[in-house]
């Protein structure tokens, strides 16, 4: 049998009881999660792979993606080869790829012909609109010559 309650606190009309517990004793806090090396034998799983495709990446780019991450992993040394996380390590890999395999902008032909060179390929097609010629000593109207400033590229 329980024993009874006797009202602790009275407000109003409302009355709270409580029953006499031990002392609490404080929780211990959880245990700290360890970096662990990636298995030998790691493959990406399906919701890697399915990260993979939502970066545009194709099966066969996954599959070299996933060789390279595997190998560097394996091989690195130390506590940097050690993760808390090998899901969120894959996929910032993945974005890295994904990010070196885009085209730079200053990398690209700036048109059909070529260039390619950055500013000196946007001066070059500027001067041309503007009417002047391939000759780098081509002067505008009240202008002066500035030797190269105008060189087409290609």
């Amino acid at each position: 049998p329980q024993t009874p309650l006797t009202p602790t606190h009275t407000h109003g009309d409302i009355t709270t009881h409580a029953r006499e517990v031990g002392p609490v004793e404080p929780e211990s806090p959880p245990p700290k999660a360890r970096a662990t090396r990636l298995p030998p034998d790691w493959t990406p799983s399906d919701a890697d792979r399915a990260y993979a495709a939502s970066q545009s990446l194709t099966p066969q780019e996954t599959d070299r993606v996933a060789e390279d991450f595997r190998d560097y992993w394996i091989a690195k040394g130390g506590a940097d080869g050690r993760k808390l996380d090998w899901p969120a390590t894959w996929k910032r890999w993945v974005r890295t790829h994904r990010d070196r395999q885009r085209p730079r902008m200053a990398s690209q032909p700036a048109f059909n012909r070529g260039g390619g060179q950055g500013a000196t390929d946007f001066a070059s097609i500027v001067a041309q609109r503007r009417g002047y010629g391939r000759d780098p000593d081509d002067v505008p109207p009240g202008g002066e010559a500035i030797s190269g400033a105008f060189r087409v590229v290609g």
